[in-house]
């Protein structure tokens, strides 16, 4: 299979779990008197949601973008990397479901961590198909650098470092490790800055 074709369907995959994060706001049901006042309140109440809903879809738009880059280095496929490319996706797949949950009891410990789990398996399934890529597939193109490689694959696990040091903190409150996860995508951007002086990640 080309890696035209798995990342048409990978493309595919990131905007159905993208679309189907906004599944998990519901109309709320008004029966009061004051259909106004009583929606309000319950507008209100849906905070939770709204917030898991961004930082879910900022977190899986990273991986899209590092997805990207990545396959725009490589200069040909083989079915090891196809396997390894299911394997984030089908725990890719699976974060809606977790970040309902997280809407859902957000001042909860287990919540935070179920969630957090669920980054961890993404981001370490995305490590494995990025080492893979780089060292035993070889498949990256001649151009990129060894320097980049490294550093690209050090950012890529700096993310599973993150998100078990976040669920680390929910120990302390579920509302320390919502913030570390918070975090995250800032700690990326800063770390994508250093990474492109020694490579090219451009589409």
């Amino acid at each position: 299979m080309s890696k035209a074709r798995i990342e048409s369907f990978s493309d595919g995959v990131f905007s159905i779990v993208l679309t189907l994060l906004v599944f998990n706001f519901q109309v709320p049901k008004l029966s009061g008197p004051d259909f106004n006042q009583e929606l309000y309140t319950k507008l209100v109440a849906m905070h939770s949601y709204c917030v898991t809903y961004v930082l879910s879809f900022i977190l899986i738009s990273m991986f899209w973008i590092a997805h990207h880059n990545l396959f725009h280095n490589l200069k040909h496929s083989d079915s090891y990397l196809l396997w390894l490319n299911t394997l984030f996706l089908l725990f890719l797949a699976f974060i809606p479901f977790p970040t309902q949950v997280l809407g859902t009891y957000p001042d909860t410990e287990a919540a935070a961590v179920f969630f957090g789990i669920a980054m961890v398996l993404a981001s370490l399934s995305f490590s494995l198909l990025r080492y893979y890529s780089y060292y035993r597939g070889k498949l990256i193109n001649d151009s990129i650098s060894n320097e980049y490689m490294c550093k690209s694959l050090i950012r890529s696990l700096s993310g599973v470092l993150l998100y078990i040091f976040a669920i680390a903190m929910s120990v302390y409150s579920p509302y320390v490790t919502l913030t570390v996860y918070a975090l995250i995508p800032f700690l990326v951007f800063i770390s994508v800055g250093s990474v492109e002086k020694v490579g090219s990640d451009r589409a």
